[in-house]
């Protein structure tokens, strides 16, 4: 076992349980999250493999610190997402899912670090603190984005024109960029109900992040629709239920976001020029007539939960 899943499990010791079927109504699981119980020195366990490829890295962006974790084993990215994002539940993880934004992660080794600083300074009544300190969530609930490797949304090297490293390379910052525009757009803007719109606009930032420009091709590859809105399976089906008559009309409104979007760069752009896009489409969303009345927010709402969906 590698450093970075050690160093995760003292900071979220409900990593040091195995997906079951009711593990999050079990009192070990109820002590690491709901109690803020440390491990006690209990093995990691067999259900992590780790790799001296993993990474844990903090990424600036204009609305804070984004940490960012890097699992090289597809199968310890899924077993970290089943413990952390689905509450050690036993998940089926999509296999275009490569990538993922969780939110609102208890960290109780934050309060332990507050209660001692705050003791030390002399001052005495700790639970009235510890009521006026965790009222800000912000204080000691975390936001993690997790990647692992593989061709972006399942998408093969071949099919994207590059040779196989290239590819990888290319997908790794596709996911990271991806995921820092969903953390931006959380934190910035009131919250969404165009799941469309957000995935197409996240996959255009990791493109511009890894190519330079918006390559419209791959975009449209990475949802599985066409320039004429013929849909040929991708990951669109992710946000919508095909069975359904309207599903048509997710394939039309993917393809016309995808044809529409605006995305004008100077050559070797600033990476804060290429994050001031998300302004600029965010514009372009509200005052585009066309997108309006295609009502795509109100045909994403077929989509699965938005949790688990990606890259």
């Amino acid at each position: 076992m590698h450093d970075v899943l050690f160093t995760l499990a003292q900071r979220y010791p409900q990593l040091y349980l195995a997906p079951a079927e009711g593990m999050r109504d079990d009192e070990r699981y109820k002590d690491f999250v709901e109690r803020g119980m440390p491990s006690s020195g209990m093995p990691l366990g067999n259900h992590f493999t780790g790799s001296i490829d993993d990474s844990i890295t903090i990424k600036g962006t204009p609305v804070g610190d984004a940490e960012i974790i890097f699992l090289k084993n597809r199968a310890d990215f899924e077993v970290f997402y089943r413990i952390m994002g689905c509450r050690c539940a036993v998940t089926k993880v999509p296999v275009t899912m490569g990538a993922v934004t969780i939110r609102g992660i208890n960290n109780w080794r934050k309060i332990e670090a507050h209660q001692k600083n705050y003791e030390e300074s002399g001052r005495g009544n700790w639970l009235a603190e510890f009521e006026r300190w965790t009222a800000d969530k912000e204080n000691y609930l975390d936001t993690l984005i997790v990647l692992t490797g593989g061709g972006y949304s399942g998408i093969r090297a071949a099919e994207a024109g590059l040779d196989e490293e290239p590819w990888l390379e290319k997908s790794r910052t596709i996911r990271e960029y991806h995921e820092i525009a969903h953390f931006i757009c959380g934190k910035k803007y009131p919250p969404q109900k165009y799941p469309v719109w957000d995935e197409i606009t996240a996959d255009a930032l990791g493109l511009v992040f890894a190519f330079g420009f918006y390559d419209r091709s791959l975009a449209r590859k990475f949802l599985g629709v066409s320039d004429k809105s013929d849909y040929y399976g991708g990951r669109l089906e992710n946000y919508g239920d095909s069975a359904l008559q309207s599903f048509d009309e997710l394939v039309a409104c993917a393809s016309q976001i995808i044809n529409s979007l605006p995305c004008d760069l100077p050559p070797h752009a600033s990476d804060a020029r290429k994050l001031a896009l998300l302004d600029e489409w965010r514009e372009f969303m509200i005052e585009s007539a066309t997108l309006r009345s295609m009502d795509f927010g109100k045909i994403g709402k077929q989509k699965i939960s938005r949790t688990p969906l990606s890259h």
